[in-house]
């Protein structure tokens, strides 16, 4: 086959499946060899993901997917995008606002938070609660309530979303726990 059509096989398969694709051979002479290396690549990838959540299914299981600032799946669109790719009903989400924060778009976290509830509606089962500050250009990760998190708007959000909603409390410790719990309940309890 045409070797040249690799570039329009894997643009025209991101198109259709709605996917961010990046391919990259570093090195070879042969551009039939480059090209089969791509395919197995590609492929590779999208049999170990779904193979993992078809693994979880046959054990009934779900698996979470999160995604991150400087990862794969480093905005609300390229989650999106993995979880229709895999395709799995066992396919659940974990949201984590802070994840999503940098020195560009931090001042918008309700609308990142907008944009994963109505993307992942009905699919995401834990949200992580954090709070941040922004000091020297760089968003930093602080307890709950002690940031720059609106809580009362996030909080009113997730539980017009779900209301059995799981909030887990990631990297908080030490002294800090038993008063984020609390200042979380408070608050939770709260909203009507």
């Amino acid at each position: 086959f045409d070797t040249c059509m690799c570039r329009e096989f894997f643009r025209a398969f991101a198109d259709n499946a709605g996917v961010t694709l990046h391919l990259r051979a570093p090195y070879g002479d042969n551009s039939h060899h480059i090209a089969e290396a791509l395919f197995k690549a590609f492929g590779r990838v999208v049999m170990t993901f779904r193979g993992l959540a078809e693994y979880a299914a046959d054990l009934g299981v779900n698996i979470g997917m999160e995604g991150a600032a400087g990862h794969c799946c480093y905005d609300v669109k390229t989650l999106k995008r993995a979880v229709k790719v895999i395709n799995m009903p066992n396919v659940q989400v974990i949201f984590d606002i802070y994840n999503y924060l940098d020195a560009s778009n931090h001042e918008r976290y309700l609308e990142i938070l907008d944009e994963g509830l109505d993307a992942f509606a009905g699919k995401i089962r834990v949200f992580h609660i954090k709070d941040y500050v922004f000091e020297e250009g760089k968003v930093k990760q602080v307890p709950p309530g002690t940031g720059l998190f609106d809580f009362d708007a996030i909080l009113s959000r997730i539980k017009a979303y779900d209301k059995d909603a799981y909030l887990v409390l990631e990297g908080t410790t030490g002294e800090n726990i038993l008063p984020c719990i609390k200042f979380i309940r408070d608050k939770w309890n709260s909203i009507r």
